[in-house]
């Protein structure tokens, strides 16, 4: 199986998050960190990410650079 991609920019980031609420996710800060987790919720300016130690990160959109998603193709 491939897969595809999904990057989801800073200034996208209020349109594109607000359905994708418990997709798995790579976020991408502005200090070049990258947190692996899952999205738990997203409010007006900040996003919640579960890590897979179950810690919540509550990131500022103004923190993040970029979100990474990824989906399983059939081929």
């Amino acid at each position: 199986m491939g897969k595809r991609q999904t990057r989801i920019f800073r200034a996208d980031l209020a349109k594109h998050l607000s359905t994708r609420a418990g997709r798995e996710a790579n976020v991408l800060l502005t200090n070049q960190t990258t947190l692996h987790g899952y999205i738990e919720k997203v409010e007006n300016d900040a996003l919640l990410l579960r890590d897979l130690r179950r810690k919540t990160h509550l990131l500022k959109f103004a923190d993040i650079d970029e979100v990474m998603l990824d989906r399983e193709t059939p081929h």
